[in-house]
């Protein structure tokens, strides 16, 4: 064929135009206005949303479904999540995108990739103004959570929760996050009880961490007390993950002018990491980047300076000046 070629396309392999000239002369000829390219998308849309299969039964259209099943195998059809929302976009129909994005089985695939989410945050951006994303997804948890019946619907409901909280959290809606996660974590003491207890502490710091965003330190300081107090029960004061939490506590007090008491736990969690990960690891840098910023903030130069000259000689860059302090995530 000297026009069209297969190529492969989200994991499919797809006719194509061989040569970009002929793309670019059927755009002009055929997807010329503003009009043309809104039907053109809608009927791409229609497609993929598998509209065209159920109106022309007799022509064999392919269905698109979301998932392709082989046996046991279950893949998400990446080509139709790629094509409809972008063709629904392009039609205009901003109603229908809300209602295929607000699907909690096409917004897992999105929130299973990074470039995906990325592309998510983009077309919530484009829609916000018919729907808010928080509502959408509340919503959707909601009837998810109206059926559940036992111990196993509400392991799946938590997980969905979590994966919801990670979206509001890259979206900067914290208020919501914070909400979600609260209501997550007492759901996860309700079906869990201690049994899963360092889970529970890793939500408890990672909502700390959304009250710090926030500002709101006085009440991120007891889920970081009470999340530290767990790890140190389970794993004892040298593990490395009670030093992460105890990172996260001293950056805590250190936006409470809590200095004296930051800099004790700091020095606590440099010595934890220059035993378990060595002097030149990650997290010693990570420690000494936010002593060196306490130390400025509170215009102790001298300090700033012993904290950073490590760092000075292994990044040629000075990192005391005064910043945020770094949290760290569970190891």
């Amino acid at each position: 064929n000297h026009y069209m070629v297969e190529r492969s396309t989200e994991g499919r392999i797809v006719l194509n135009w061989k040569f970009k000239l002929f793309y670019e002369a059927t755009s002009v000829r055929y997807v010329n206005s503003v009009m043309s390219r809104r039907i053109f998308s809608m009927m791409i849309a229609d497609y993929f949303d598998g509209v065209l299969h159920f109106r022309f039964l007799d022509r064999e259209i392919d269905a698109h479904p979301l998932f392709f099943k082989n046996g046991a195998n279950v893949t998400p059809n990446m080509r139709k999540l790629g094509e409809l929302s972008h063709a629904l976009l392009g039609a205009g129909d901003r109603e229908r995108l809300v209602e295929r994005l607000g699907n909690l089985s096409i917004f897992n695939v999105y929130a299973s990739d990074k470039l995906l989410v990325s592309e998510l945050l983009g077309y919530w951006r484009d829609i916000e103004d018919v729907r808010d994303p928080v509502e959408v997804y509340t919503e959707a948890l909601d009837a998810m959570e109206s059926k559940v019946v036992n111990k196993e619907d509400k392991v799946q409901l938590i997980d969905q929760m979590d994966k919801v909280v990670n979206f509001f959290n890259l979206s900067a809606r914290y208020d919501a996050a914070i909400a979600l996660c609260t209501r997550s974590l007492k759901l996860k003491q309700s079906v869990y009880g201690d049994d899963n207890a360092i889970e529970l502490a890793a939500d408890m710091d990672a909502l700390g961490l959304m009250y710090g965003r926030l500002g709101r330190y006085e009440e991120a300081l007891p889920l970081h007390e009470q999340s530290m107090k767990i790890l140190k029960e389970a794993h004892g004061d040298e593990d490395p993950r009670v030093a992460v939490s105890l990172n996260n506590l001293a950056s805590l007090h250190q936006s409470l002018g809590n200095f004296d008491m930051a800099v004790e736990m700091y020095e606590t969690v440099l010595e934890t990491f220059t035993e378990t990960s060595g002097e030149d690891s990650v997290e010693v840098g990570i420690i000494l980047c936010n002593m060196g910023s306490l130390y400025g903030t509170i215009g102790d130069n001298e300090g700033a300076h012993m904290a950073s000259a490590p760092l000075l000689s292994r990044f040629w860059a000075c990192p005391w000046s005064p910043r945020p302090c770094k949290s760290m995530a569970r190891l």
